[in-house]
């Protein structure tokens, strides 16, 4: 039993020091290039972490399984959204040994766009895909696609 905890705990420390130096690489990019934090993380770290989903999704989909796929396309964000900010914040207030609330600066543009495509592109979904009896069109697809772009220039 030690053993596999030992294993674990190496693991857990393998992948917080790859995570580390990909942020850093990620930060020295963003310098080079001149680009924000928060385009590169609505970008670059964006696709990182988005990319597993795809291919699961694109898998779910192409062996019939529509809905779970389309399930998981809000699933797994939800649940980084809900667990990640929630925890990270608990968290922050722990360290920091606040006991209520804490601001969040938003002072980025770039932020509230992005949140406000994010928006769009949820509402569009619960509207148009019901409409369309449940059957994701062409030109959903598109829509989605366009709204993205559009919040990424």
């Amino acid at each position: 039993f030690v053993p596999c905890l030992a294993g674990f705990a190496s693991g857990l420390v393998w992948v917080a020091m790859i995570a580390d130096e990909i942020v850093s690489i990620t930060q020295a990019l963003g310098l080079i290039l001149g680009l924000s934090e928060e385009i590169l993380g609505l970008t670059i770290v964006g696709f990182g972490n988005s990319l597993g989903d795809l291919i699961t999704n694109l898998t779910l989909a192409r062996m019939g399984y529509p809905m779970m796929a389309l399930s998981a396309c809000f699933g797994g964000p939800m649940l980084c959204l809900l667990l990640g900010v929630g925890i990270a914040a608990c968290g922050y207030m722990t360290r920091a040994g606040l006991n209520g609330s804490f601001e969040i600066p938003f002072t980025s543009p770039t932020i509230l766009v992005s949140t406000a495509c994010l928006l769009f592109n949820s509402v569009l979904f619960l509207i148009s895909i019901p409409r369309y009896g449940y059957h994701m069109t062409r030109a959903i697809g598109l829509v989605a696609l366009s709204v993205y772009l559009v919040g990424m220039a």
